[in-house]
């Protein structure tokens, strides 16, 4: 018999490190959560086994995944949600439009509840003071002034002792005076950023279709993907340049000639090492049409739970793209 499947979403505000479990020992007690669960015409009563949530998520949203197989009554298990802090505020890009769209793709894969920590405009940021430790992830889509230094040793004290770190897009530009960003990122563009033949780093040509590459199919993001897809319009990044320390790069694209570019395989998709610190870094994403592209999405949720977790449990779905097809899914961006 097939298993029936529903998701139930709650949201809890428990001590920390509070654990609530029911047994059937005393099925008439009344200080447990009790309900039903819809499967087909019946109101199946529902028995909460367990809830469990962890000093670092709690209070937050706890999702319970109800199965119900041949004979027997549904049962709820508790997956934590993972939480994500998306910095912006300042940014050459139209962060006010692709942020909510950021936000939507996370919320999207169900693993994550997320923030938005917006910094001021400037040219005051001594108030900018987002609480890192608070979350699994940051997800930078910021390029602007620099931080005040408590927030910057927050930040590195952060991913150096185990947080996640996704710079999307033009975060790789941020920072350039920045020692410890510019290790977190591996590689980055313009901001004044030279090579070591004094030759500006970062450039693109115009925003068009191009094939993405994985290099390294033995990477947890890759694993799973096409060797080869069609990404949307977008700028194709290249003569990026830095530390590069620690970079494994998972994907590149050909910088085509004939669009101004430099003839090399570039790289994409890359993921760094930064202290105990897990770094996920996309050039992808220019704005909201590109980020529609199918494998954007897959990549930077992927890319995310990696970051936060060290695993990727998320499949790859029928409608990535294909090696000469670009596949769209059209967001509306979530409040």
């Amino acid at each position: 018999m097939a298993v029936s499947r529903a998701v139930v979403t709650l949201t809890l505000a428990l001590p920390f490190g509070t654990v609530w479990a029911q047994t059937n020992a005393n099925p008439q007690a009344t200080d447990t959560p009790r309900a039903c669960v819809h499967l087909g015409t019946e109101c199946v009563p529902l028995t909460i086994e367990t809830i469990s949530v962890p000093y670092y998520h709690a209070p937050g949203q706890t999702t319970l995944v109800l199965e119900q197989g041949s004979g027997q009554r549904p049962t709820a298990r508790s997956v934590n949600k993972l939480k994500a802090l998306i910095i912006d505020g300042q940014n050459n890009h139209h962060w006010q439009e692709t942020t909510p769209v950021l936000k939507k793709i996370l919320e999207d894969s169900g693993l994550f509840v997320v923030t938005v920590a917006t910094a001021p405009p400037g040219p005051d940021m001594s108030g900018f003071r987002p609480d890192f430790a608070a979350f699994d992830v940051v997800v930078s889509n910021y390029n602007g002034l620099p931080w005040p230094d408590a927030t910057t040793a927050a930040f590195e004290k952060y991913v150096r002792e185990g947080g996640g770190f996704v710079s999307y897009h033009a975060s790789d530009n941020a920072f350039p005076d920045w020692p410890a960003y510019n290790e977190m990122i591996g590689v980055g563009g313009w901001g004044g950023r030279k090579n070591a033949q004094g030759i500006a780093c970062g450039h693109h040509g115009n925003r068009l279709p191009f094939q993405v590459t994985i290099r390294d199919s033995d990477n947890p993001n890759a694993r799973g993907l096409p060797a080869v897809w069609m990404h949307a319009p977008d700028e194709l990044y290249d003569s990026l340049c830095g530390p590069a320390k620690d970079v494994d790069i998972v994907a590149t694209a050909h910088s085509d000639p004939a669009n101004k570019g430099t003839g090399e395989n570039e790289p994409m998709l890359m993921t760094i090492r930064y202290g105990k610190g897990r770094v996920f870094h996309t050039t992808l994403g220019h704005d909201v049409a590109a980020m529609q592209s199918v494998d954007f999405i897959v990549t930077l949720q992927r890319g995310a739970e990696w970051a936060a977790t060290g695993n990727v449990t998320q499949k790859v779905p029928a409608d990535f793209p294909t090696p000469n097809q670009v596949s769209i899914r059209t967001l509306s961006a979530s409040k």
